[in-house]
């Protein structure tokens, strides 16, 4: 069983199993340096980026991968993804207005008592 930076197959595996089962959506945070470019001499690497790959493929869920460098993704890798999307880091006027929309939209929560000039 290949292993894998997220564990061995059968882990992989599980983990997209009970997303299907409970409708939810996987996160794999920082993934740069698992999907980047191997050389060709690195079967290792290679191998364990075939085996995600494949094994990806086999499930119908919605993974989210986040990245600072999806330039150095391995190209075959980046065939299979649908939908790409950069974030450039909100100005301040932008993330006061981020953070406001997502205070208003607690519930629960007693405006009043929120410090808005704080963030």
């Amino acid at each position: 069983m290949a292993q894998t930076q997220y564990g061995s197959k059968r882990d992989l595996e599980q983990t997209l199993y009970f997303s299907i089962l409970w409708d939810c959506i996987i996160l794999l945070n920082s993934v740069d340096a698992y999907f980047r470019r191997q050389p060709l001499r690195d079967e290792c690497c290679n191998s364990s980026l075939t085996v995600v790959s494949e094994t990806l493929e086999h499930y119908e869920c919605t993974v989210i991968l986040t990245s600072s460098r999806v330039d150095i993704f391995d190209q075959g890798f980046k065939s299979h993804i649908d939908l790409a999307v950069k974030y450039r880091k909100p100005d301040i006027i932008n993330g006061r207005e981020i953070w406001e929309k997502f205070i208003t939209h607690l519930e629960g929560v007693d405006d009043e008592g929120s410090d808005i000039q704080g963030l």
